[in-house]
């Protein structure tokens, strides 16, 4: 696991990670329309939005589940040349604060530098229900970058 987040994720060989395919889009844009606690922007994709990012090069939609059970987290990233941007992450709330917010930004550090990407970028947007997530980006060992809510990870 990458720096800090080792501590906090739940072993690796628990968390299932792959890129959102066409049959499972409903359920992730599902997922978004209903994590409120651990929403990091607000931003709610929909079917619609995600299934454009699914089909382009310069994004990456993944789900996340445990134990090869259902999704519970999923990540909406920007490719943007060599620094991808998290546009949003959220949580079910059978998920939250078990670390498994932990193990996907491990793996979205790791996918990153993997594909030759320099630097990794999140936001934190605080909404009336999602301050729980609040120092979310701090504790996975993110910087912050001096623009309101935005957080940096050098890779």
């Amino acid at each position: 696991m990458v720096g800090q987040l080792a501590e906090y994720a739940p072993a690796p060989d628990r968390l299932a990670a792959r890129p959102v395919t066409p049959a499972e889009v409903a359920a992730v844009a599902r997922l978004a329309a209903t994590a409120d606690e651990f929403n990091l922007t607000g931003l709610t994709f929909d079917e619609g939005a995600t299934t454009a990012m699914t089909g382009d090069p310069g994004h990456l939609v993944a789900a996340f589940g445990l134990d090869g059970g259902e999704t519970v987290g999923a990540a909406w990233i920007e490719r943007r040349g060599r620094v991808w941007w998290v546009l949003n992450l959220v949580l079910g709330r059978s998920a939250f604060g078990h670390g498994v917010e932990f193990a996907i930004a491990d793996w979205i550090v790791r996918r990153a530098r993997d594909a030759g990407a320099v630097a990794l970028a999140g936001r934190y947007v605080p909404t009336l229900s999602n301050a729980a997530a609040a120092g979310f980006w701090e504790r996975a060992g993110f910087t912050p970058s001096g623009e309101d809510g935005v957080f940096t990870w050098n890779i």
